[in-house]
């Protein structure tokens, strides 16, 4: 692992994208930021990161031999990798909240944001910004929000987070392939939050709906039975879970 730190950034993203762009990097460059000012998660939503509290930082993972088709698998070996590291740091009721919010409980612990870049019909590429609560206090403004501390009980040295997270994400990327997805796709579907239970959505285009998280697809799309008894998938942005 080649490690860039940083005292502050706008992006850890668009930092390590960046400087891809315009030198040679070696694979697994890490970059990590002890202030991002301007991070974001999926659906262009803002990640509120504290200096001193929260862990941000994003990962180069270079890849030969992975089509593009099959891009669900970086985001599944991504967030198996955290929930690993959090559940050997003791962190309880992990779970991963589609497609990429790691939770504890029901509180948002971790986000994750996968950027891949494409050569052909190849995954040449990837840039995984992780952004982890670690002993953030007050998180009143964000009710969905909560940290290891908080639900853990106990403080936490951000170095020691860093190198079990990096090293477990790293872990299941080198073992990332196209023969592994399936695999990957059926452990996270696993930890699922709010698998197999009755909960409330909201649909892109406005309308609420009642149904049950089934799974996911090998694409990464959300499969759930609503409430009309049909299974239906759904892509990034159609759907969100309201709890």
């Amino acid at each position: 692992m080649n490690l860039i730190k940083l005292s502050a950034t706008a992006s850890t993203n668009t930092c390590l994208k960046k400087m891809a762009s315009e030198i040679s990097l070696e694979d697994e460059t890490v970059v990590w930021a002890d202030t991002q000012t301007e991070g974001r998660g999926q659906r262009g939503n803002s990640w509120y990161s504290e200096t001193g509290k929260s862990l941000t930082f994003s990962v180069l993972k270079r890849f030969s031999e992975l089509p593009a088709e099959t891009g669900s698998a970086i985001n599944f070996a991504v967030s198996l990798g955290i929930m690993d590291a959090l559940k050997s740091l003791e962190i309880p009721s992990v779970a991963v909240k589609w497609p990429n919010d790691i939770m504890s409980y029901d509180k948002k612990i971790c986000g994750i944001l996968v950027q891949n870049q494409l050569k052909g019909g190849l995954i040449s590429s990837s840039v995984i910004g992780i952004g982890i609560n670690v002993n953030n206090l007050k998180l009143d403004s964000l009710p969905n929000a909560g940290s290891m501390r908080l639900v853990a009980n106990r403080e936490f040295d951000l170095k020691t987070v860093f190198d079990k997270v990096v090293e477990s994400v790293l872990k299941e990327l080198r073992l990332l392939s196209l023969e592994s997805s399936e695999e990957l796709r059926k452990n996270y579907e696993y930890f699922l939050f709010r698998k197999d239970k009755r909960s409330e959505f909201l649909l892109s285009d406005g309308s609420e709906r009642s149904g049950v998280i089934r799974g996911v697809n090998r694409l990464g799309q959300l499969e759930v039975e609503l409430n009309d008894g049909l299974r239906r998938s759904f892509q990034l942005k159609e759907i969100s879970l309201k709890f």
